[in-house]
């Protein structure tokens, strides 16, 4: 897997998720697909010394765990990271991504555990692509109280105190 695109969607139901996808699933391991749910990881964007966007999105990852019910499908992704592993990082670190879909909604998560014995501070997390008709009608819930910068111009900072408007 290189990031996540989540096309186990049409083994249960029979649709499509609302990812944009504009890319080959498995690409050179020099690129990664524009779309599906990209891991950041260790790093955001070009906000500081590591490649953009970190190095786990375009690593293989193992899948770990999958399972279909009538009511959901899920599946469970890791990634252990050993030191010195990738230029520029020399630590040690496991990531495990666990992504569930079902009739009611798409939950995902993200978990960073450092296993080594420095530690390391990190920017990053899931970059979804979702496939849109109007983003300026689109709102993001579960920001109330964080901060929340623009990518281009990280002056604009707010702490919504609801859900966010993008248009």
């Amino acid at each position: 897997m290189h990031g996540l695109a989540p096309r186990f969607c049409r083994r249960i139901w029979d649709w499509e998720p609302e990812f944009s996808i504009s890319a080959p699933l498995f690409p050179r391991v020099a690129q990664c697909p524009r779309g599906g749910v990209p891991v950041l990881f260790p790093q955001f964007a070009d906000r500081g010394p590591l490649l953009k966007h970190g190095f786990a999105r375009t690593t293989l990852w193992t899948l770990v765990r999958e399972s279909s019910s009538d009511q959901a499908h899920s599946v469970a992704f890791e990634l252990a990271i050993a030191p010195g592993q990738f230029a520029d990082w020399p630590h040690a670190a496991h990531l495990a991504l666990l992504a569930e879909v079902s009739q009611n909604g798409f939950c995902m998560s993200l978990q960073i555990t450092n296993t080594g014995t420095s530690a390391f501070t990190w920017t990053g997390g899931l970059h979804p692509y979702f496939a849109v008709d109007d983003v300026q009608a689109c709102t993001l819930a579960g920001l109330t109280g964080l901060p929340v910068q623009d990518r281009y111009d990280a002056s604009l900072t707010i702490e919504p105190d609801g859900p966010a408007r993008l248009g």
